[in-house]
Parts: structure tokens; sequence; C-alpha cells
């Protein structure tokens, strides 16, 4: 048997780049720009699904 399942996380922020390029952070306001970060809590979106596969221990060879 086979199900799957789906998780959602939206509550959590994701804070701006640091030491981007060479450790000192050359690049950290191209990278901030690019990612649309920092984002406060809320802004943010992580999906996880799963697909979980089940035996019964009789079923087993």
């Amino acid at each position: 048997m086979i199900r799957s399942a789906t998780h959602v996380d939206n509550t959590f922020p994701v804070p701006g780049a640091k030491g981007c390029a060479l450790g000192i952070g050359l690049v950290d306001a191209i990278v901030d720009a690019q990612a649309g970060v920092p984002a406060a809590a809320g802004q943010n979106q992580m999906i996880f699904n799963e697909y979980i596969g089940q035996k019964a221990y009789t079923a087993l060879p």
C-alpha cells in the first residue's frame, strides 16, 4: 500500500545573504535582490510531498 502526505510550512522567516563571494559579502545585495530576501515570516512557503510505502510483517519473506 502506498500513501501520500503533504506538509506545508509558511511560518518561517528567511534571512538575507551573508558572506557571498570570497566570504566577505561582495555580492550579498545582488543575491538578496535575486532571491527576494530577507523575508519576514508568512512570506515564504515550503511544501513537502511524501510517499509512504507500507507492508505488513506477515507479507515479508
